[in-house]
């Protein structure tokens, strides 16, 4: 039986409707749901991109459960509903780099997710079990900022996984929907907005870098490297006399620091430009 047959006519037409009355690319950029077993987090990213990100599965007790699995999925279209495929994840829980197709289906409205794996992802212990119903939770709940900060390290993780492999523009993609809604709902991890500043630099994007930057200046003052990256990105976007007031504090620091040694040349140059 294929995957198609598997999910039921009346479960089609429903996943049909429901799309028809919300959209798969939606206002936000993270929604997070949960069931007894597992979150989920639905992405928003850039270019129409819709992902997931699933971590739980088992209905053992404690959290570390054998059957317990992180997963990324990527949504797509197909024949009038949605469906998934696996996508390459790196975290402290997950590593693989599997992109198996039509692993689940999906449907969604305002206020819950439905998930239909018709087999076991290859890449979870046997037992691991995601199908389901999911339930929205609103940013106001007590659990929302816990749940999110865990997805995000999740997707931290993977993206300097993909960095460190020179894919810089695939670790954007990770970040790219917690730090929009971060920076928007004041939720702060001055390694990631620094880290995510410094990838959007690296990929063109400077000027977008800086947001990030400012919120680690202004939560974190004695973040040396923090003015260094401010610095570049206002120099590539051609607002040098700005750039040179955050190399001259960098390179101040750095003396105080006693790290002279460590202050690139390209600094002393721009100043003396």
């Amino acid at each position: 039986m294929n995957f198609n047959q598997r999910f039921s006519p009346l479960m089609r037409k429903s996943v049909q409707l429901i799309f028809l009355l919300c959209p798969v690319v939606a206002n936000g950029n993270v929604t997070i749901y949960k069931n007894d077993y597992s979150v989920l987090a639905y992405e928003d990213g850039q270019d129409n991109v819709t992902t997931l990100t699933l971590s739980g599965g088992s209905n053992d007790a404690g959290a570390s459960s054998p059957a317990d699995c992180t997963v990324k999925l990527a949504l797509k279209q197909k024949k009038g509903t949605w469906s998934a495929d696996l996508a390459p994840f790196h975290t402290e829980l997950m590593d693989y780099d599997d992109v198996s197709r039509d692993v689940a289906l999906i449907e969604r409205d305002r206020q819950q997710i439905r998930l239909y794996f018709p087999e076991s992802l290859s890449v979870c212990p046997l037992g691991t079990e995601f199908s389901g119903d999911y339930k929205k939770i609103e940013m106001n709940d007590a659990s929302f900022k816990d749940n999110f900060n865990v997805l995000l390290a999740m997707n931290y993780y993977s993206a300097i996984s993909e960095a460190r492999g020179g894919k810089t523009k695939q670790a954007i993609t990770y970040l790219e929907p917690y730090m929009k809604e971060s920076l928007s709902n004041n939720i702060y991890n001055m390694a990631v907005y620094n880290d995510y500043g410094y990838f959007l630099q690296e990929a063109g994007r400077a000027e977008e870098s800086i947001s990030y930057f400012e919120k680690v200046i202004e939560k974190n003052p004695g973040r040396i490297v923090v003015y260094l990256n401010m610095a570049d990105s206002y120099w590539i976007i051609g607002e040098k006399i700005t750039a040179r007031s955050y190399y001259s504090h960098y390179k101040k620091l750095m003396s105080k620091a006693g790290k002279n040694s460590l202050i690139p040349v390209r600094v002393a140059h721009r100043l003396n430009e």
